[in-house]
């Protein structure tokens, strides 16, 4: 993997946490549940992914689709490669 700076972890974090937020709503799932719906559907922990939200650890490639797909939406609108 190459190298990610800290502000595009973060950038990549709150992408993941808002898109995940109306993903809950558009589906139903009561506040308070997403986090563990979106770990259990990618075989993840609810901690990995408060970490990939905090920016504190780095998807892989295959979870970043993973993570797009579960949310629908373009892999490259929720992991863009720079700050715009």
């Amino acid at each position: 993997m190459l190298p990610v700076s800290d502000e595009l972890l973060r950038l990549w974090g709150n992408n993941i946490r808002t898109f995940r937020r109306h993903h809950d709503i558009r589906e139903g799932i009561p506040e308070g549940r997403g986090m563990q719906a979106m770990a259990d559907d990618l075989g993840v922990s609810k901690a990995t992914v408060s970490k990939w939200e905090t920016g504190k650890a780095r998807p892989t490639d295959t979870h970043k689709v993973a993570i797009a797909e579960y949310l629908d939406v373009d892999v490259r609108a929720l992991f863009p490669l720079v700050r715009s």
